[in-house]
Order: C-alpha cells, then structure tokens, then sequence
C-alpha cells in the first residue's frame, strides 16, 4: 500500500550562524511545540540550518522559540 505524504499547514526555515546555536535552537523548538523536523544541517562552514513544518500555531510557537534562542 503506497503511503500518504504529510502536509503541514506552516513551514519555517532558519539559519544560524553557528553550529552549537542552531543544535540548541532545534532542541528547544521540537521540544517546545509539537512539529515534525524536516531537515537540519550543517549548510556551510560553520552555519547550520533548520526546517521545520507542522500546524500554523505550532510552526509559529516553534519559530518564535527558535529566534530567540538565536538573539541569545
């Protein structure tokens, strides 16, 4: 039986500056809402980039969580 793709309501995609930031920041964002994480990486030396995708308020509760952890 052929499986469903998952569609999500809200995608949010973030880059960091540093790799130790953007592990943080992804820990904190999964953990904060209920979101599936699509991808997260290193993109370039030193920079590290999230996406994630869920429901509109869970996507948007994940992101704000997310910046802050990077204007910290």
């Amino acid at each position: 039986m052929p499986q469903k793709k998952k569609r999500h309501g809200a995608l949010a995609l973030l880059e960091f500056e540093t790799i130790a930031a953007g592990v943080l920041a992804s820990d904190l964002m999964v953990k904060r809402a209920p979101i599936a994480l699509l991808r997260c990486g290193t993109i370039h030396p030193g920079r590290f980039l999230i996406l994630v995708g869920g429901s509109v308020a869970s996507t948007e509760e994940a992101y704000l969580a997310g910046t802050q952890m990077g204007e910290a």
